[in-house]
């Protein structure tokens, strides 16, 4: 197999940082809830690891954390495999398919309900998306610079 060139390794490690990054983004106030009363309306808002964490698991709300471990799962994934797979693209193909269904958890399951954390995490998959994109063009052009060597002999 062939050596990770120094563009491929510079992007490998902003993709390890960007989903370390989106880790440490479910610690901040990631989806308000609000829960109206007769008398009173109370607001509060919880973080990443609150919704991914929750311990009632029955009913819609059990089928909403099973889906809220996505923003948990994703960038896990991200940085295993970025820290990983030096030889072969399945980092970059990761990075975006993760980041797509990432910026879809967000919009679709909070909607109107985004805090801090979530705008965060919106923003560093954007990233990821991109680096991803360009750490496949960057193999893409190492692989077609080869065989154009190979070629030209």
């Amino acid at each position: 197999m062939k050596e990770e060139s120094k563009k491929a390794k510079h992007l490998r490690w902003v993709l390890i940082a960007l989903n370390t990054m989106l880790v440490f983004c479910l610690s901040m106030p990631f989806g308000a809830n609000v829960i109206k009363d007769s008398e009173h309306t109370l607001n509060f808002t919880q973080t990443g690891l609150d919704l991914v964490f929750s311990v009632r698991l029955t009913g819609t709300l059990g089928a909403k954390v099973l889906l809220f471990s996505l923003f948990f799962i994703i960038p896990t994934a991200g940085f295993f495999t970025a820290c990983f797979d030096t030889k072969r693209n399945i980092k970059s193909v990761v990075a975006v398919i993760g980041a797509f269904i990432g910026v879809t958890a967000i919009t679709f399951l909070l909607g109107s309900r985004i805090q801090i954390g979530a705008l965060l995490s919106l923003l560093l998959y954007l990233c990821t998306a991109v680096v991803g994109v360009m750490s496949l063009l960057v193999s893409y052009s190492e692989g077609r610079e080869a065989m154009n060597a190979l070629t030209k002999k």
